[in-house]
């Protein structure tokens, strides 16, 4: 086990360290100067839940608050290609603006629901490096609970590809049309 309090953010006794270079990011941001304000006047749940973002190897990303600010990890990194580490705290309009019109309503059902959701095979095109990629996307969104019962938030868990939809394919068949 590793000792030491290089590169960690603590709070509630919890130390939040690693996470590779989106956890860098993360460390490296004067969060007091941002509208989410000090890491020290946080709640646990968001800060458990970055633990979690941090730590995992599953592409994840976290929309928090109002302005759905944006975290994400190492995992997610090939999604965000010419975002980060802007993407770090950005507001999700701000990140996102080629998909916002579809996924806003998506994270607005969670926020509003406290269900979570499925997208399987979902057509999302993103901005990577100033190009529009056509991606298809299976995600889930599903609510981050505060210590007092609302939702603070959306998590994210999900991956993209390129190519054509394989239910696309397997509906289509055999026919001469499929790519």
């Amino acid at each position: 086990m590793k000792s030491g309090n290089a590169g960690k953010v603590q709070r509630h006794g919890v130390q939040y360290s690693g996470g590779g270079t989106t956890g860098e990011t993360f460390r490296s941001v004067d969060w007091s100067n941002h509208s989410l304000g000090a890491v020290a006047n946080w709640p646990l749940a968001l800060l458990n839940s970055l633990n979690i973002l941090y730590f995992t190897k599953h592409p994840m990303f976290i929309f928090w608050g109002d302005d759905q600010i944006c975290f994400y990890n190492d995992a997610y990194l090939p999604s965000v290609l010419g975002k980060h580490p802007t993407a770090t705290g950005q507001r999700g309009e701000e990140c996102w603006p080629e998909i916002w019109s579809v996924i806003k309503p998506q994270i607005d059902m969670v926020l509003e629901t406290g269900g979570a959701t499925w997208y399987e095979e979902q057509f999302l095109p993103i901005i990577k490096n100033n190009v529009l990629e056509e991606m298809y996307w299976t995600y889930s969104y599903s609510p981050i609970i505060l210590e007092d019962g609302t939702i603070g938030g959306v998590a994210v868990l999900g991956f993209g590809r390129y190519g054509p939809s394989p239910i696309a394919q397997r509906e289509c068949g055999k026919c001469e049309d499929c790519p």
